[in-house]
């Protein structure tokens, strides 16, 4: 959810054969539906774009935005179920 909406570097091509990944251990539920992060840090820099009211749009506007125009106006018609990382405290020690 935090690479989607907030990573410029990820393209269609990349996100096709690779990811962002996201760990189903790592989640974060807003307005009934439920965002995946790779790790907790891109959950809290989510968290922390949710939370400010002064950005001209949030993430998950820019996030469905940019999903939009990946998967050509159809954003359901697009789930990658083979890109997951399994650990939830990566980054969380000074480590990647």
């Amino acid at each position: 959810s935090y690479g989607i909406s907030s990573e410029d570097w990820w393209t269609w091509d990349e996100i096709k054969q690779k990811g962002p990944d996201g760990n189903p251990n790592v989640w974060l539920i807003v307005n009934d539906r439920i965002y995946f992060f790779m790790y907790k840090v891109p959950r809290y820099k989510f968290e922390l774009l949710l939370a400010n009211k002064t950005l001209p749009e949030s993430p998950i506007e820019r996030g469905d935005y940019k999903w939009s125009n990946f998967t050509d106006g159809e954003p359901g018609s697009y789930f990658d179920t083979d890109c997951f990382w399994s650990d939830p405290d990566c980054g969380m020690n000074g480590n990647s």
